[in-house]
């Protein structure tokens, strides 16, 4: 997924990747002897379905924009092919 969202910057993008990996390591770290196991759970419960939320978000844009990317590219085809059809040969 980083790859293909930011493929300009990948070796930035997968940086913070690892960034935020371990920031909620750390996190977790700390609040986990303050906090009972079901706090713990209804915690992780409740950012599970904002993940797959998010996860969901970015496939649909990552889709619309390589669609239209793709639709942009076949017009150009076609019109270069138009081109190329409609020049007369020097034969």
């Amino acid at each position: 997924m980083y790859g293909s969202l930011f493929s300009a910057n990948s070796e930035a993008a997968f940086s913070i990747q690892s960034i935020l990996i371990s920031l909620g390591r750390i996190s977790s770290f700390f609040y986990s002897p303050f906090l009972c196991m079901t706090t713990k759970l209804y915690i992780l419960l409740s950012i599970l379905p904002v993940g797959s939320i998010g996860l969901i978000i970015v496939e649909v844009y990552v889709a619309m924009t390589t669609g239209s990317r793709n639709e942009e590219e076949a017009e150009l085809v076609s019109s270069s092919n138009q081109e190329r059809d409609n020049r007369p040969d020097k034969r």
